[in-house]
């Protein structure tokens, strides 16, 4: 009988995209998707990705980027009602249609507490670091926030 507490799904994605652009006619791009999910234990979870995919340019002059990205998350039950939860993820983008490439890594952990069923509250803090090979242009974005969060 399988595991229910460990899956990797391995598929493959092929992306294809049509332009009706001047420079760029069609951009065709293939990868291998992988999915994998653990839970060891009851209280703690992982997962963890690498895929390819177009995604809305962030460049002014790219029609799309072209992104590979590898990532985990976690989320760990520490005690009853306090919750502990991260994501790692490394982006490399290369926008079609202009010539930039960016290294993006991206970093979140957040501690919750239930406060009841419908409301818990929360201190997260993110960090990016952001990177361009091109013109070796980069830059760093930290953030923390707190609060209270309402559960529908």
């Amino acid at each position: 009988q399988p595991d229910r507490n460990f899956r990797i799904d391995v598929g493959y994605r092929l992306n294809d995209r049509d332009f009706d652009d001047r420079t760029v006619d069609k951009k065709r791009t293939d990868y291998v998707d992988i999915n994998m999910f653990w839970q060891p234990v009851d209280t703690f979870r992982m997962t963890a990705v690498v895929e390819r995919y177009f995604d809305e340019s962030t460049s002014s002059f790219g029609l799309v980027d072209d992104v590979r990205t590898y990532g985990t998350t976690f989320d760990w039950t520490l005690a009853t009602d306090w919750r502990l939860a991260g994501t790692v993820y490394y982006d490399r983008e290369t926008a079609i249609g202009d010539d930039v490439r960016y290294r993006k890594l991206t970093t979140t952990l957040s501690l919750t507490h239930d406060i009841n069923q419908h409301l818990e509250i929360f201190l997260s803090g993110l960090g990016k670091w952001v990177s361009e090979d091109v013109s070796d242009d980069s830059y760093e974005r930290y953030k923390i926030g707190s609060g209270l969060r309402y559960k529908f």
